[in-house]
């Protein structure tokens, strides 16, 4: 697995994206609650944590960041119109009960998470512009503009 994870590290930190956005996963949570044998035997051997902190040590080398997401309901909820049930993924296939969008379902999952990163990280942004805001009107200084990154 160390392998296909320097693999996959080494096209993500080449994506033209400033910020990355993963699942905030629980692989404790995941071995031992509700996962079947044949999951855990397959994926025993991966590592969710050493695959992230290998993410965060290629992003902060490339200069970009990386945002954990509160994966709950994101396999749920449908990516087109919000609505939530656990009846709308069945195995690899999300079919919403209230719109009918059809997709993939980790690609609809994947959806939910950017749509949750954009939010976590303008709010962040948000938060330390205005931070920046109060620093420099109490200093006397001006407002200089940054460009956002892509996200």
């Amino acid at each position: 697995m160390h392998d296909v994870n320097q693999t996959i590290l080494k096209i993500i930190v080449l994506l033209s994206y400033d910020v990355f956005a993963l699942e905030a996963l629980n692989p404790a949570y995941m071995r031992e609650n509700g996962y079947s044998r044949r999951f855990r035997s397959m994926f025993g051997s991966w590592s969710p944590s050493e695959f992230q902190s290998f993410v965060e040590y290629k992003a902060k080398d490339a200069g970009k960041d990386v945002l954990y997401i509160n994966p709950k309901h994101t396999s749920q909820k449908c990516s087109r119109c919000g609505y939530i049930d656990k009846n709308n993924r069945h195995g690899s296939v999300f079919k919403c009960k209230n719109c009918g969008f059809e997709l993939n379902a980790d690609l609809n999952a994947s959806r939910n998470i950017e749509v949750l990163g954009k939010s976590e990280y303008f709010r962040l942004l948000s938060a330390s512009q205005s931070l920046r805001f109060n620093e420099n009107s109490l200093m006397g200084g001006g407002g200089d503009q940054q460009q956002v990154p892509k996200i």
